[in-house]
């Protein structure tokens, strides 16, 4: 029972971590800047960079709760009008509950993590390291085959992923937004959700790579012993 639970919190562990690098590059302001200035989206939107970046900024912090809505006022062919529609703000309720549940999940997680690193130093657990290979390997094994074949299947059809993702996460169809009239879509489209993934990718092997190296130094050290 104690070695599920430790491969439970290595498990918990990796996919924290993964979670905490998918947060980061999510919230990239310069990855957000690089893609606007590649696919022209001020120009394609009608707004000043200016609007465009503070359109940014409100929808960063709404979907981090450090705001209550998304209003804001951009001047589109001389118009005041509102930078996001009704439709928009709703699917962003839906964006923000998924971003803020993913967010207790990963602290909850880590406690669990905290606990059992505890319990295994009270008990000296730490000390066994076939157990602690036995509990990396078993871990890396069922997270590894996941990674690979979600990061697989984005890399060989990445819209089939990106619509099973929104299908998966998402009980409405909100999230189908239309790139000729909704300007959330106008503003991140398919290119730019591709970019993200690929670097999520990128992120997430390295820490796959990492636990990896950690699992042939334990091997090493059971070999020695």
């Amino acid at each position: 029972m104690k070695k599920m639970l430790y491969i439970l919190a290595a498990s918990l562990f990796l996919i924290s971590m993964m979670l905490t690098a998918i947060f980061a590059l999510s919230f990239q302001k310069s990855y957000y800047s690089k893609m606007y200035h590649k696919l022209n989206t001020a120009q394609t939107i009608r707004i000043t960079e200016a609007e465009l970046n503070e359109a940014t900024d409100v929808l960063i912090d709404y979907i981090k709760d450090d705001r209550q809505t998304l209003d804001l006022s951009v001047s589109v062919d001389g118009r005041d009008v509102q930078m996001f529609n009704q439709k928009e703000k709703d699917h962003m309720v839906d964006v923000k509950a998924l971003y803020l549940g993913a967010v207790h999940f990963r602290n909850i997680a880590m406690i669990f993590v905290a606990f059992m690193v505890l319990v295994s130093l009270g008990s000296g657990d730490y000390l066994n390291f076939v157990l602690s290979r036995d509990i990396w390997k078993a871990s890396l094994l069922i997270l590894g085959s996941v990674v690979g074949i979600v990061g697989l299947y984005a890399l060989i059809d990445f819209q089939a992923f990106w619509i099973s993702f929104h299908q998966l996460v998402f009980t409405n169809d909100l999230w189908l937004l239309n790139p000729n009239v909704d300007r959330l879509i106008m503003m991140v489209p398919e290119p730019f959700f591709m970019g993200l993934v690929y670097r999520i990718i990128v992120a997430v092997g390295a820490i796959v790579a990492g636990a990896i190296a950690v699992l042939f130094g334990l091997e090493r050290t059971v070999k020695r012993l």
